[in-house]
């Protein structure tokens, strides 16, 4: 991006005051001269990307196996920053018999990031922001070598000394696995039935350091300057299902019938410790002034049933239809299931009207839910402290122990189809969406007791329309062999809230000033509102 140079004295004053342009004196009480480009100091590290990937596959007509892995290494551009990460990869499968196969998949990852501190802040402790109030004449480096940094006085930070000493690392180990067994309970000449389970477990344990010395310009200030924080978190996702599959072909016409059962949980537990007034040269969270724990768990279980038949008659006409009931712990109701049904078919008229090449005609129409998240149901409780007894009290935010998943209806026509042998096709989709049983956490009246609530209250619509356009010039002019294809999408979607039983409310941002979403009847939910101003 490149910096300011200030050639003299006045210059400087003019753009910062005399003040701060004084700064850029010697100690004659003359210009000095400096120029520091702190962009090129800051993010002048030598970035050197390493990977290094070994693979083996193999096998007979019986079992097949692969084995992979992975070390990857890339420096950051700013000191004391960068990302590592390792990986191994196991696959197997084994035909037992013409009947039977299982296929075994796992994945270990081991990746550990140093970020630093970038981006966005109210503090200007990111180095982008405080290099951006930091003149080019002013020396905020480590002029010595000795690892001792001047404070910045025009900037509550020094970028380059939070770079040095800052502390923000992330390790992560992941563990997937899946397990598949095929088996062909029976096999005829025009139809077979199989039996198929798939099993699978993704499990992460995550660990973030913070460390912020009591020695850093940032924190000099504050009543407890240093600042840890730790935190841990174990992540465990299983899923199962099983399946019959059944094919059956006869006159011409292909069936495909598919009936299942699915399962799955998810286990989430973080721990995370905040610790203020740091012991110097100490980072552990107990060598504090001060901590504060928080601890935030969350399970969920999930069980569905589905059927599906799929009809195919030569090569023009596709039917497809299918029932799915769902239930969840998140689910005021954990016993009844929500059934959600699809139909789909398609038409392939192939040339038609000495136009086309290929024309299809679709029509889907379905339903789908969103489930709520599992601190709907449920009002938390928050600690409290009362005359040195500790005990529980009703945190902002009320559950609804009748919450229900949100519906969406969905309905769309579409055509496919090239011309001119292939030089252009096109793919066009118009949609209606409308959604039911809107999940809202809306303002509560303080007589309540609480400030917010969970509530399925409203409707909305959503109308849209997706085209994509693939053009194949090579089909007039040859190139030598060469194939050339574009593609260009467009799509368009307006949304609409159709009906609201709780008033309206505002909702994200910092305040009206600043703007904030506002859900209304009548309103685009994605609906931005301000407050006006002389």
């Amino acid at each position: 991006m490149g910096h300011r140079v200030f050639e003299d004295y006045q210059e400087a004053e003019d753009q910062y005051g005399a003040d701060i342009a004084s700064l850029g004196n010697n100690s004659s009480g003359t210009w000095a001269g400096n120029d520091f480009d702190y962009e090129e100091i800051l993010y002048g590290e030598e970035g050197k990307l390493t990977e290094h990937t070994l693979s083996a596959i193999g096998g007979n007509e019986r079992t097949q196996f692969y084995f992979g892995g992975q070390y990857m290494d890339e420096g950051g551009i700013i000191v004391n920053t960068g990302y590592k990460k390792m990986s191994g990869r196991i696959n197997v499968s084994h035909r037992f018999s013409e009947k039977a196969k299982l296929s075994i998949a796992t994945n270990l990852i081991r990746s550990e990031a140093d970020r630093g501190v970038t981006g966005n802040d109210n503090t200007n402790m990111t180095y982008g922001f405080s290099i951006g109030f930091t003149p080019s004449f002013i020396d905020i480096t480590d002029s010595d070598g000795d690892g001792v940094f001047p404070d910045n006085p025009t900037n509550p930070s020094n970028p380059l000394e939070t770079a040095e000493y800052f502390v923000n690392n992330e390790l992560t180990h992941r563990a997937l696995g899946s397990l598949t067994f095929d088996y062909n309970l029976f096999k005829q000449a025009n139809q077979s039935l199989s039996f198929l389970g798939v099993g699978g477990a993704d499990f992460y344990n995550q660990e973030n350091e913070v460390f912020i010395p009591p020695f850093l310009q940032i924190e000099e200030s504050n009543d407890e300057p240093g600042q840890a924080v730790m935190t841990t978190t174990d992540n465990l996702n299983t899923n199962l299902s099983l399946n019959l599959v059944h094919k059956l072909k006869m006159s011409g016409m292909n069936f495909n019938t598919t009936a299942g059962l699915q399962y799955e949980t998810y286990d989430w537990n973080s721990v995370f410790v905040h610790a203020t007034g740091m012991i110097p040269t100490q980072t552990n969270v107990d060598k504090a002034s001060s901590q504060s724990v928080y601890h935030d768990r969350s399970k969920r279980q999930d069980r569905g049933r589905f059927f599906q038949e799929e009809i195919t008659v030569g090569d023009n006409i596709y039917l497809a239809f299918g029932l799915r009931g769902d239930v969840s712990s998140t689910m005021g109701n954990t016993e009844e299931y929500q059934w959600y049904p699809k139909l789909a078919a398609s038409y392939q008229f192939g040339e038609f009207a000495g136009i086309f090449d290929n024309l299809k005609l679709r029509f889907a129409n379905g339903e789908t839910g969103n489930m709520p998240q599992p601190r709907a149901k449920f009002t938390t409780l928050s600690s409290s402290n009362i005359g040195g007894i500790n005990g529980l009290i009703p945190a902002s935010t009320r559950g609804n122990s009748g919450i229900k998943p949100e519906r969406t209806a969905e309905t769309e026509f579409g055509a496919d189809f090239s011309v001119m042998g292939g030089l252009a096709t096109v793919e066009a989709t118009m949609y209606t969406q409308n959604i039911t049983d809107l999940i809202l956490l809306v303002d509560l009246p303080a007589s309540s007791g609480s400030l917010y609530g969970w509530e399925n209250g409203g409707e909305m619509e959503t109308k849209g329309t997706e085209l994509t356009l693939g053009l194949n010039p090579t089909q007039l002019v040859s190139l030598g062999g060469l194939d050339w294809n574009f593609r260009m999408n467009y799509y368009t979607s307006e949304s609409k809230v159709t009906k609201l039983t709780v008033d309206p409310y505002n909702f994200g941002g910092f305040a009206t000033f600043l703007g904030t979403y506002r859900i209304e009847e009548g309103w685009s939910p994605t609906a931005i509102v301000g407050s006006e101003t002389n």
